[in-house]
């Protein structure tokens, strides 16, 4: 599997894009009406969790792929790269369980409040698992790191919060950075991918799901904010019940065959 990531030529801008897909989870006041195109387990995934695609424009309360230009241009090759990795842990998924995108699926149609939450909650476990397996590291080891790149970056403020802003600047920071051949070096792009993966995940579950694995708690060990945890599980419950809910709104009316 390593061998198979090494031919792909990314770099580092990688890591602050995929940070960037969790901020389009941000929910608004307006919801869509009922939707009546179909989407396979894949497209739902992207739309949801990534906010790629037409599932995401159709989701407007949580955004949507028109902004993703206030980050980075989708012609640039490191969205291409995005998207690349991306595919790359999708294919991980279902070497492990092939039915994973199906029943992805069939959880967002259930029409039942708990199965879509349900639904998410093991999406970013999916997500991590993957992330294991192509990276090589522990999780111990992906902590540490995620945790270094939060704090390099500017990715996480005082508060815990995430600015768009900080985002802006780091990746054209690192756009600029990964210009240079030799931080394109091979060996990086397992550490690459599974930082991206790390922070996805971090941003996911501490604000979204409001669940924590221990890598939600690094990012704020670097801060002497002992309330932020807490601050953290009281808006990830609300971003999740939000998100949840435009889900149930948008999809319900929809079952698959």
């Amino acid at each position: 599997m390593i061998a198979t990531i090494r031919k792909i030529n990314k770099s580092k801008g990688i890591i602050l894009f995929l940070c960037t897909s969790i901020i389009l989870f941000s929910c608004k006041e307006s919801v869509t009406g009922v939707t009546t195109t179909s989407y396979s387990g894949e497209q739902l995934f992207d739309g949801i969790i990534f906010g790629l695609g037409p599932v995401a424009k159709e989701l407007s309360g949580i955004g949507s792929l028109t902004k993703i230009e206030d980050f980075m241009n989708i012609n640039d090759p490191l969205y291409k790269e995005f998207l690349a990795t991306k595919d790359l842990i999708f294919k991980s998924i279902v070497e492990v369980d092939k039915d994973y995108f199906n029943n992805f699926k069939k959880g967002v149609f259930s029409g039942d409040h708990n199965t879509i939450q349900e639904t998410l909650l093991n999406s970013s476990l999916k997500f991590k698992e993957a992330m294991v397996r192509i990276s090589g590291y522990s999780d111990e080891q992906l902590t540490q790191l995620s945790s270094e790149m939060v704090v390099k970056y500017n990715i996480l403020d005082s508060e815990g919060k995430y600015s768009v802003d900080g985002l802006k600047k780091s990746i054209k920071s690192i756009g600029k950075e990964a210009s240079d051949i030799q931080s394109r070096d091979a060996c990086w792009v397992p550490v690459a991918i599974a930082l991206a993966i790390v922070i996805v995940v971090v941003i996911a579950l501490a604000q979204v799901y409001a669940v924590y694995f221990q890598w939600a708690y690094a990012a704020q060990d670097y801060y002497a904010v002992p309330e932020a945890p807490e601050l953290q599980r009281s808006a990830g419950s609300l971003y999740r019940e939000q998100l949840v809910n435009h889900i149930y709104i948008t999809f319900t009316p929809r079952f698959p065959n």
